[in-house]
């Protein structure tokens, strides 16, 4: 038996040169997401309604909803309709990666001119994950708003997009930049850090709002990501090194009181 007890410390102070790795996990504790949508849709805007209905008044039409709603307004023969969705896939969490997706998009659409159309799409998520041992986090993610059609009506908005995360002495906060004229932007993110074990809170915000008047004929989206890569940190070599060399001496000192 000696033999080979010698043979097993061998291996284990070789092993223990290159540092041995700790087991890190993200295990989730608790999570929620919480979505919403409305808007509204005018058939005739107060110009028609000024030069062509003298007198008359056009409601509109509106709607709202938790995940996806729509809205049609009739009035005389114009017609206007305004839908919404929200809801991106969530998160997706495993032992070593959370994947976060979050979104929604709107749509316009009516057969005449001097119509309107709005509406607003949230989409937030908030997760709380033990990370058990430290770790190198690699986050990479971004903040996109699109538009499809438009013309001859523009179709203007904003994003309230926000990446957070927080823990034992950290934060890392990513906010989606002002659009300007238009619904369009793309703006990625990347970075990296190191994490010690803990317990950390992970928001994501996706809020939107968009609107199109004269000519009704777009579809907007929206999208807020985030991919966090998390890799085990080992020991430092010299602490395995030396707690096998007294592993070694323990066996080397039983084996010699045994003879």
């Amino acid at each position: 038996m000696a033999p080979c007890c010698w043979k097993f410390s061998a291996i284990f102070l070789l092993a223990c040169c290159f540092g041995i790795p700790l087991l890190a996990e993200v295990i989730p504790l608790t999570s929620s997401q919480q979505t919403s949508v409305s808007g509204g849709a005018l058939a005739c805007d107060p110009l028609c309604q000024q030069f062509n209905y003298p007198g008359e008044t056009d409601p509109g039409a509106y709607f709202s909803s938790s995940t996806s709603g729509s809205a049609t307004d009739s009035f005389h023969y114009r017609w206007a309709t305004s839908s919404a969705w929200a809801g991106g896939t969530g998160a997706t969490i495993s032992d070593h990666q959370i994947i976060l997706d979050l979104g929604g998009g709107s749509s316009f659409s009516g057969n005449w001119s001097l119509q309107g159309a709005d509406a607003n799409v949230s989409d937030q998520y908030s997760l709380a994950f033990d990370l058990t041992s430290s770790s190198l986090v690699h986050v990479t993610g971004g903040f996109v708003a699109s538009t499809s059609g438009g013309g001859p009506g523009a179709v203007f908005g904003s994003l309230d997009g926000e990446i957070d995360l927080a823990g034992p002495g950290f934060h890392f906060d990513q906010v989606a930049p002002p659009m300007g004229q238009g619904f369009g932007l793309d703006q990625p993110f990347e970075a990296s850090f190191t994490l010690p074990p803990g317990v950390y809170t992970l928001n994501g915000t996706a809020v939107a709002s968009a609107d199109q008047v004269y000519a009704l004929n777009a579809t907007s989206n929206i999208d807020v990501s985030l991919e966090a890569d998390f890799t085990d940190i080992p020991e430092p070599g010299w602490i395995s090194w030396l707690a096998g060399l007294f592993i070694a001496s323990a066996i080397g000192l039983a084996r010699s009181r045994g003879k």
